[in-house]
């Protein structure tokens, strides 16, 4: 993936044989869907180009976060491209080709004021700032979207909120259909949206966001990060950071819901900005379901005293009570692991990927890759050469 101010550019993964288009009903905008010959779509192979035509693309920031999943039912994926810099997420429908004239089928290009679905946020929240869609679970292919909204900068506190699956048979979704030219929504309008509101102003609570199995199997739960929580609340300096865990069984449509009632990862430095980046999978042998990998590095940019970045897995058991705090300064009984960085302000674990390399079928049969923008090259010697872990 190439990221440039304003402008998404999506590649495809490797193609087997000659693609094929995809069999599906007609859309109203153009979409490109290439399959591999004989195997159908798997929701993987997909090119195409999206692009904001604000008259400043990089005060929109379209493309800051992006996700992909299944949110309308069928078996195409789906995308959300957040732009926090206009408080909007834009989500594209899977679907089968409307290639302009002179277009290839290496290369497409989507105005954005296509999207099929439009959601917008309060001013000034940075709603779009995080993305993600949890993976399709039971044979399940409506799946919801958490959108972060962390108001970076501002008196108040952070703010996430979940948007039900967008598949036809939703009545609330149907009830948008056939808006123009844009399906146009603000957040307000869904009313079987589940929101949380942060802890403290400038928390930055859905700072990042991430949703998948984290308490049995089968289950959508989520996890959003607040990268300024404080440790010590009289200190509105501290920015260790806190991680809340959520039970998806257990919160439903209403006013917003205090992250404070949910479960929570305290971090263990002061200014060590806890929440970073996230991502679920099963990395700890002999620890039953998945874990919530963490990052914080640090809040203090380009500074020697920012603390070194540091890299935390830690499984949240259903025996940890809603609301009750994991220490990571402490440990105690909950199973985890922790990694530190090599040196101050080497920002380890700005960037977090979970994925299984080596086809494993054990138990903790997934792998971690983690970016250390500013880490130094020692042979030949590189100051802030940056550098990936795998793990």
């Amino acid at each position: 993936m190439m990221r440039r101010r304003g402008v998404l550019v999506i590649l495809a993964g490797a193609l087997i044989g000659s693609a094929i288009l995809a069999a599906a009903p007609a859309r109203p905008v153009n979409r490109v869907v290439l399959c591999e010959t004989g195997a159908g779509c798997d929701g993987s192979d997909i090119r195409f180009q999206l692009q904001s035509t604000a008259p400043i693309p990089a005060d929109v920031d379209f493309g800051f976060s992006t996700a992909m999943g299944y949110l309308d039912g069928d078996r195409l994926a789906d995308m959300v491209v957040g732009a926090p810099g206009e408080n909007r997420v834009y989500i594209f429908f899977g679907g089968v080709d409307n290639a302009s004239p002179g277009q290839t089928l290496a290369d497409r290009a989507l105005d954005a004021t296509a999207a099929d679905v439009v959601i917008t946020g309060n001013p000034n929240t940075q709603f779009g700032f995080s993305v993600a869609i949890p993976p399709p679970t039971g044979g399940d292919y409506s799946q919801p979207v958490i959108i972060g909204a962390p108001g970076m900068n501002v008196s108040a506190p952070g703010a996430a909120h979940i948007v039900p699956s967008v598949n036809p048979g939703n009545a609330e979704w149907a009830s948008f259909a056939g808006a123009t030219p844009l399906n146009v929504h603000p957040i307000a309008d869904f009313g079987q949206r589940i929101s949380f509101a942060g802890v403290n102003n400038g928390d930055e609570a859905g700072y990042m966001v991430a949703a998948g199995e984290v308490f049995s199997a089968g289950s959508t739960d989520f996890v959003v990060s607040a990268r300024r929580g404080d440790r010590t609340p009289a200190d509105p300096n501290d920015d260790s950071g806190i991680v809340y865990v959520i039970d998806g069984t257990a919160v439903s449509p209403g006013p917003a819901i205090g992250l404070s009632t949910m479960r929570r990862m305290i971090g263990a430095v002061p200014r060590g900005g806890l929440g970073e980046s996230l991502a679920i999978g099963n990395f700890l042998t002999g620890v039953a379901g998945n874990e919530i990998a963490v990052t914080g590095v640090g809040t203090i940019p380009s500074d020697s005293t920012n603390p070194a970045g540091r890299l935390y897995v830690v499984s949240v058991p259903l025996s940890v009570l809603p609301g009750t705090p994991i220490d990571l300064m402490l440990g105690g009984s909950t199973p985890m692991r922790r990694v530190r960085g090599d040196t101050n302000n080497d920002f380890f674990g700005f960037s977090l990927a979970a994925l299984d390399l080596d086809l494993s079928t054990t138990a903790n049969g997934n792998e971690l890759a983690v970016g250390a923008i500013y880490a130094d090259r020692t042979t030949p010697i590189s100051k802030n050469a940056g550098a990936v872990y795998l793990y």
